[in-house]
């Protein structure tokens, strides 16, 4: 049963992730027709999808973390990952220069919280199940 929970957060997150990237590619052609008040809009719904995808990501991988599921704790670190790069390139692209930094830095810090989680992972478990297929 957790591992229908974890496979709808992390459907719900890709949803919602792919929804955000959309919305944003909407908010740069309505932009660049100078149409801003629809695209101040879009930008905004943007950042609203992005970050609650993030949510969902990151229960998804509590989940995954507590009962040990190696592959699908990486495909969420992947995602967030993502998340976290495409929030800072649109923070970097409408902001001022000192913002962006501060969202960059704070980018950073859950970068490497992402890399110390994935540094954490098991793989003994997985190639003792490849000796033993191996081996049968």
């Amino acid at each position: 049963m957790v591992f229908e929970y974890v496979d709808c957060y992390s459907n719900l997150g890709s949803v919602l992730y792919k929804l955000a990237l959309s919305t944003q590619v909407l908010g740069i052609i309505d932009e660049s027709e100078e149409n801003f008040i629809a695209s101040s809009k879009e930008f905004e719904y943007y950042q609203r999808s992005l970050k609650v995808s993030q949510c969902f990501f990151q229960t998804a991988l509590l989940m995954a973390t507590k009962v040990k599921e190696d592959k699908l704790m990486i495909n969420l670190i992947r995602y967030l990952a993502e998340c976290q790069d495409f929030k800072g390139i649109f923070l970097h692209q409408i902001t001022k220069n000192n913002e962006s930094q501060e969202a960059f830095d704070e980018i950073k810090v859950n970068l490497e919280k992402l890399v110390q989680r994935f540094d954490k992972l098991s793989f003994e478990q997985k190639i003792a199940e490849v000796k033993q297929a191996i081996s049968s």
